[in-house]
Protein backbone atom coordinates (compact mmCIF):
# COMPACT_ATOMS: atom_id res chain seq x y z
CA UNK A 1 0.00 0.00 0.00
CA UNK A 2 2.94 2.28 0.78
CA UNK A 3 6.31 2.37 -0.84
CA UNK A 4 9.71 4.24 -0.35
CA UNK A 5 8.90 8.44 -1.11
CA UNK A 6 5.57 8.49 -0.51
CA UNK A 7 4.07 11.42 1.27
CA UNK A 8 1.91 10.68 3.76
CA UNK A 9 -0.31 12.46 6.08
CA UNK A 10 -1.02 11.16 9.34
CA UNK A 11 -3.94 11.77 11.21
CA UNK A 12 -2.07 12.40 14.95
CA UNK A 13 1.48 14.04 13.13
CA UNK A 14 0.74 15.58 10.08
CA UNK A 15 2.69 15.19 6.80
CA UNK A 16 5.70 12.32 6.40
CA UNK A 17 7.55 11.01 3.78
CA UNK A 18 7.96 6.88 3.70
CA UNK A 19 11.69 6.34 4.28
CA UNK A 20 11.72 2.66 4.37
CA UNK A 21 9.60 -0.17 3.62
CA UNK A 22 9.58 -4.03 3.83
CA UNK A 23 7.16 -7.11 3.70
CA UNK A 24 5.38 -6.24 7.12
CA UNK A 25 6.23 -2.37 8.21
CA UNK A 26 6.81 0.92 6.75
CA UNK A 27 9.34 3.57 8.22
CA UNK A 28 7.81 7.00 7.99
CA UNK A 29 10.05 10.13 8.71
CA UNK A 30 8.09 13.34 9.77
CA UNK A 31 9.62 16.40 11.16
CA UNK A 32 10.89 15.52 14.20
CA UNK A 33 10.31 12.55 14.64
CA UNK A 34 10.73 8.64 12.43
CA UNK A 35 8.01 6.47 13.07
CA UNK A 36 7.05 2.56 12.00
CA UNK A 37 3.77 1.54 10.70
CA UNK A 38 2.11 -1.74 9.34
CA UNK A 39 2.66 -1.80 5.59
CA UNK A 40 -1.32 -0.65 5.62
CA UNK A 41 -0.67 2.19 7.85
CA UNK A 42 -2.04 1.10 11.07
CA UNK A 43 0.12 1.75 14.74
CA UNK A 44 -0.67 -1.93 15.35
CA UNK A 45 -1.62 -4.11 13.31
CA UNK A 46 -4.89 -4.61 15.92
CA UNK A 47 -6.08 -1.20 15.31
CA UNK A 48 -9.05 -0.97 13.59
CA UNK A 49 -8.36 1.98 11.64
CA UNK A 50 -4.96 3.08 9.58
CA UNK A 51 -3.09 5.96 11.33
CA UNK A 52 -1.71 6.68 7.70
CA UNK A 53 -3.59 7.89 4.44
CA UNK A 54 -2.06 9.05 0.69
CA UNK A 55 -3.85 12.34 1.08
CA UNK A 56 -5.56 14.42 4.22
CA UNK A 57 -8.46 12.99 5.12
CA UNK A 58 -11.61 15.12 4.98
CA UNK A 59 -13.71 14.55 8.93
CA UNK A 60 -17.30 15.11 8.27
CA UNK A 61 -19.49 15.79 11.11
CA UNK A 62 -22.95 13.86 10.88
CA UNK A 63 -26.05 15.73 11.48
CA UNK A 64 -27.79 15.77 14.90
CA UNK A 65 -31.44 15.56 15.74
CA UNK A 66 -32.55 18.73 17.64
CA UNK A 67 -35.87 19.12 18.95
CA UNK A 68 -37.70 21.95 18.88
CA UNK A 69 -40.96 23.00 20.91
CA UNK A 70 -43.54 25.72 19.66
CA UNK A 71 -46.73 26.56 21.67
CA UNK A 72 -49.43 27.14 19.13
CA UNK A 73 -53.76 28.41 19.84
CA UNK A 74 -56.24 27.22 17.85
CA UNK A 75 -59.46 29.05 17.87
CA UNK A 76 -62.53 27.79 16.31
CA UNK A 77 -64.54 30.93 15.16
CA UNK A 78 -68.37 30.73 13.70
CA UNK A 79 -69.02 32.40 10.53
CA UNK A 80 -71.40 35.03 10.00
CA UNK A 81 -73.79 32.05 9.28
CA UNK A 82 -73.16 30.88 12.81
CA UNK A 83 -73.17 27.29 11.39
CA UNK A 84 -69.76 26.66 9.93
CA UNK A 85 -66.65 26.88 11.88
CA UNK A 86 -63.58 27.59 11.12
CA UNK A 87 -60.41 27.19 12.43
CA UNK A 88 -57.08 29.56 12.64
CA UNK A 89 -54.19 28.57 14.17
CA UNK A 90 -51.88 31.22 15.81
CA UNK A 91 -48.56 31.40 16.48
CA UNK A 92 -47.39 34.35 18.34
CA UNK A 93 -48.43 37.05 20.82
CA UNK A 94 -50.31 39.51 18.31
CA UNK A 95 -52.57 36.77 16.47
CA UNK A 96 -53.48 35.07 19.74
CA UNK A 97 -54.36 38.13 20.57
CA UNK A 98 -56.50 38.56 17.54
CA UNK A 99 -57.64 35.29 18.11
CA UNK A 100 -58.88 36.45 21.55
CA UNK A 101 -60.93 39.26 20.21
CA UNK A 102 -62.47 37.43 17.52
CA UNK A 103 -63.36 34.60 20.50
CA UNK A 104 -62.74 33.75 23.79
CA UNK A 105 -62.64 29.84 23.03
CA UNK A 106 -59.61 28.91 21.61
CA UNK A 107 -57.34 26.05 22.81
CA UNK A 108 -53.11 25.95 23.41
CA UNK A 109 -51.14 23.01 21.94
CA UNK A 110 -47.87 22.42 22.58
CA UNK A 111 -45.66 20.81 19.28
CA UNK A 112 -42.84 19.61 19.24
CA UNK A 113 -40.98 18.72 15.70
CA UNK A 114 -37.49 17.59 14.86
CA UNK A 115 -35.06 18.87 12.50
CA UNK A 116 -31.07 17.95 11.79
CA UNK A 117 -28.09 20.49 12.25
Amino acid sequence: MFKKGDKVYSILRGWGEVSGASDLSISVDFDEVKMSYTIDGKFFASDKYPELYHTEPVITVPKRRVEHTEWIAIANVKNDDGKRVTSYIYENENELELAYKKTNRFTIQQITYYTEE
